[in-house]
């Protein structure tokens, strides 16, 4: 998703753009069932209980520092959270450049967001940001069968724990209507393997990547 790179995996969370909020938890959109009760968190985990995310951006990325930030200060527009440059506080939000777009929390105690090669658009930058929020994919919504149709037939190979429904009780927002302008939402050709759409509308519109927050992601926003 994004500008990230066609087949930038990582064996982490990664998103190409991929990865869940509390990290290894049951929201997580890239992880297989069995790993993901393997990794899972506490139940009532909360990786920012108390709004604040300290946060330290590597050397590496010193170039796209400026865009980070305006990610950063656009959530913190329309929520409860602010972002604090790290001091001594655990855990805190690494951001660094490694291979591929991820967000990754292993051991629910060492979130990072890894901005590669590829990955260095405001949109996808904010799309990352919204993961180490607790923000699943919208594809992946329990009821996204109402809205959507998923072509499991055209999606690349290794790819379509993509496109796996989250269970109702994994999804916080199910009273909000499906986003298809959400800055969560993958293109209706995303991960196609043939050129041909993974997923289509049920209204026949097509799906494009939207370039900032949508109303309804303002909405789930301010709810956390």
């Amino acid at each position: 998703m994004g500008n990230c790179p066609a087949g930038t995996l990582n064996d982490e969370e990664n998103d190409v753009m991929e990865a869940d909020a509390s990290g290894w938890r049951s929201m997580n959109d890239n992880v297989s069932s069995s790993r993901k009760k393997k990794y899972a968190c506490p139940k009532g985990y909360q990786l920012w209980p108390d709004g604040i995310i300290p946060y330290q951006i590597d050397h590496s990325l010193d170039y796209n520092r400026g865009r980070i930030q305006q990610a950063m200060k656009t959530i913190e527009k329309y929520s409860r959270f602010r972002f604090v440059k790290k001091s001594n506080q655990k855990p805190f939000l690494k951001i660094s450049q490694q291979y591929g777009c991820y967000f990754a929390n292993q051991n629910c105690d060492r979130p990072q967001i890894s901005l590669g090669v590829g990955c260095e658009s405001y949109r996808t930058i904010l799309h990352e940001l919204l993961h180490a929020l607790g923000f699943p994919h919208e594809q992946k919504r329990p009821d996204r069968d109402k809205y959507v149709i998923i072509h499991g037939e055209n999606i690349r190979q290794g790819e379509q724990s993509q496109f796996e429904k989250l269970d109702y009780d994994e999804y916080q927002w199910i009273d909000l209507p499906f986003d298809y302008k959400s800055v969560m939402l993958y293109s209706s050709y995303a991960f196609s393997k043939n050129g041909r759409r993974t997923i289509e509308t049920k209204d026949g519109r097509e799906i494009h990547e939207n370039s900032d927050l949508s109303a309804i992601d303002i909405k789930k926003l301010r709810r956390l």
